[in-house]
C-alpha cells in the first residue's frame, strides 16, 4: 500500500468520523484511481484516492461524491453510501459493499431488469428539489452534432499522438495511424453522412440540443462492469465520476456497447422496452436512438485506444492488444450496421 495514501486515509477516518483504522488494504490501481478497503473497529469502508492528470481538470471526486449524496438523500440505496471526503488529498470515503464483480456471460434477464429499475429510480428524481443543480454529464451529447464532434475531437487527438510518435520510429503508433486513416476514417465518414441524412428524414435538426425535459440523470459509465452482486443476488451500481444530465439515447447506447461485461444482444430490445416508458417524449427518443447508437458504436472503437493518449498509462495496458480490440469493435460495428441489428431499425 502507498504509505502516504495510508496515512491520509487513517487521518481522514480518525478526524471527521473519530474511528481508528485497524487495517487498510489496496484493492486495485488504475489510471484514474487507487481503491482501498479500510476497516475500523466499527465499520468497513471503500476508499477511493482519485489520481489527477495535467490534461484532465475534471473534479471527479466532487462529481461522484455529490452525485451519490444526492441519490442517497432521495432514497436510492443500491449505490455506495457517501461518508466523507478530503478534497485536499482527493480522497472519497464510501460505505463498503461486500460482493463480487460480474463476469462476461453472467448477465441474464434478472440483471437486465435490475439495471432498468435502477435507471427508473434515478430518472424519477429529475423533477425533485436539487435536480436542477446537478451537473451536465462529462462528454454529454445533447445533439446529434455533439455526438459527431466528440468523435472528431478524440480522433484528432489519437491521430496527433500516432503521427507524432511514429516519426520517432514507434512501430505500434505507426500501426495506430494506419488503422485510423485507412480503416476507421472511411467508415466514420460514411456513417456520419448517413446519420445526417437519416436525421433530416426523421425531422431531427442535427445541431439542435434536446430540451431539459427530454434529458435524464445519467451515471455516464453505466454498465454491468460497474456493478457489484451482493450475496442475495441484488446489484449495487458504482462509479459516478462522470455523472450528470445527458441524452437517454447516449445512456442506452453506451449500456449496450460497453465491452467489459456486455449486455447480450438478445436482451437489448427487452431492456429498451423496460426503460422506454419512464423517459419523456418517447417518440423523439425512438427516432434519436438509432442515430446515437451508430455514432456511439464508433466512439467506443476509439475509447479502447485511450492508453495511446496517456504517456503515464500503467504498463499493464498493452497497446497492441488495445489496437486489436479497436479493430475488432470496428468490424463488429460494421457487421451490425449492415445487418440492421437492434436498435438500428426502430
Amino acid at each position: 500500500m502507498n504509505t502516504s495514501s495510508g496515512r491520509e486515509i487513517k487521518g481522514l477516518l480518525r478526524g471527521p468520523l473519530g474511528e481508528k483504522v485497524v487495517s487498510c488494504r489496496r484493492l486495485s490501481l488504475g489510471y484514474n484511481s487507487m481503491v482501498f478497503r479500510a476497516s475500523t473497529e466499527r465499520a468497513e469502508y471503500f476508499v477511493k484516492k482519485y489520481i489527477t492528470h495535467p490534461a484532465d481538470t475534471r473534479d471527479r471526486l466532487g462529481t461522484e461524491f455529490a452525485a451519490l449524496a444526492f441519490l442517497w438523500e432521495n432514497g436510492i440505496r443500491n449505490i455506495p453510501r457517501p461518508v466523507c471526503r478530503d478534497a485536499a488529498h482527493n480522497i472519497g470515503v464510501y460505505g463498503f459493499v461486500p460482493g463480487s464483480r460480474l463476469k462476461p456471460g453472467a448477465v441474464a434477464v434478472r440483471e437486465t431488469k435490475m439495471a432498468a429499475d435502477f435507471l427508473r429510480a434515478v430518472h424519477s428524481l429529475v423533477k425533485t428539489r436539487g435536480a436542477g443543480n446537478q451537473p451536465i454529464a462529462s462528454e454529454a451529447c445533447l445533439s446529434i452534432r455533439a455526438y459527431i464532434e466528440s468523435i472528431e475531437r478524440r480522433l484528432m487527438r489519437l491521430r496527433d499522438s500516432a503521427h507524432g510518435a511514429s516519426r520517432g520510429g514507434d512501430g505500434i503508433s505507426q500501426r495506430l495511424g494506419r488503422f485510423l486513416d485507412e480503416e476507421f476514417q472511411p467508415l466514420f465518414a460514411e456513417v456520419k453522412s448517413r446519420v445526417i441524412e437519416d436525421a433530416r428524414k426523421r425531422g431531427i435538426t442535427v445541431g439542435k440540443e434536446i430540451a431539459r425535459g427530454e434529458m435524464t440523470l445519467s451515471p455516464s459509465d453505466f454498465g454491468f462492469h460497474n456493478a457489484i452482486r451482493q450475496r442475495d443476488g441484488t446489484l449495487v451500481f458504482i462509479d459516478f465520476e462522470y455523472y450528470g444530465w445527458d441524452d437517454p439515447a447516449k445512456l442506452i447506447s453506451d449500456f449496450y456497447l460497453q465491452p467489459a461485461v456486455p449486455l447480450p444482444p438478445a436482451l437489448r430490445k427487452e431492456f429498451f422496452e423496460d426503460v422506454l416508458g419512464f423517459f419523456d417524449n418517447e417518440d423523439a427518443l425512438i427516432k434519436r436512438l438509432p442515430l446515437a447508437y451508430r455514432l456511439s458504436a464508433l466512439k467506443w472503437c476509439l475509447l479502447v485506444l485511450n492508453p495511446f493518449l496517456h504517456t503515464d498509462s500503467p504498463k499493464s495496458y498493452n497497446k497492441s492488444m488495445q489496437l486489436k480490440k479497436a479493430r475488432e469493435k470496428l468490424a463488429s460495428a460494421k457487421e451490425e450496421f449492415e445487418a440492421g441489428a437492434f436498435p438500428l431499425l426502430i
